[in-house]
C-alpha cells in the first residue's frame, strides 16, 4: 500500500490481521470477484 495518498489512520490498516484491502477493480460490480481472486491467489499462505 502506497503512503503518498493515504490518510494517517488508513496507513495502519495493512497491519490488522485478517483485514483485506482491495481496490482498482474497473467497476464496483467487480469488487467482490476481484477480492475472491486475490484470496484464492494467497489461500495456501493463509493456512
Amino acid at each position: 500500500m502506497r503512503g503518498d495518498n493515504v490518510t494517517p489512520p488508513a496507513q495502519y490498516l495493512p497491519m490488522i490481521d485478517g483485514f483485506l484491502i482491495m481496490g482498482g477493480a474497473p467497476g464496483g460490480h467487480l469488487d467482490e470477484q476481484c477480492a475472491m481472486a486475490g484470496l484464492d491467489a494467497v489461500r495456501e499462505q493463509l493456512k
